[in-house]
């Protein structure tokens, strides 16, 4: 949680606190998110339609609470995967390096690309290099 700690404190105790609090901690998902999900502000109506979904006053926390999901992890797996596959994420990510980089040691055939002007979406924050990449690869 070391994304946290440059955030104000009813920030860090809004995430912390987790859904105890659904309010304060979706203003506080937000307000981390608007840091290492996505810059663009306000959020993109997509972007913010998926927060919602889970996090939001009509969402349904229970997707982020499944039992399935607590200690689940492919990485022991990634070795099987024997297709060609792009790993991306941003240089202000959620997903940092140390997140991606055993996608990146474990699938055969890999490309790992970081957006240094991009959070968590870089298909919005940097679009033309992105759907420009992404072209590039499946062609």
């Amino acid at each position: 949680m070391q994304l946290m700690q440059g955030f104000p404190k009813e920030v860090q105790e809004g995430l912390q606190g987790g859904m105890k609090d659904p309010q304060k901690f979706f203003t506080a998902l937000k307000a981390f998110h608007a840091v290492h999900g996505c810059t663009i502000q306000p959020f993109p109506p997509e972007y913010l339609h998926t927060l919602d979904q889970v996090f939001g006053p009509n969402g349904d926390p229970t997707v982020a609470a499944a039992p399935i999901l607590q200690n689940w992890s492919i990485i022991d797996r990634l070795h099987l995967i024997n297709v060609p596959s792009f790993v991306i994420n941003g240089r202000n990510d959620i997903s940092q390096d140390f997140v991606v980089k055993p996608f990146f040691e474990g699938i055969q055939k890999v490309k790992w690309v970081t957006f240094e002007k991009s959070t968590h979406s870089p298909f919005f924050e940097e679009r033309e290099k992105y759907m420009g990449l992404v072209n590039d690869f499946l062609n």
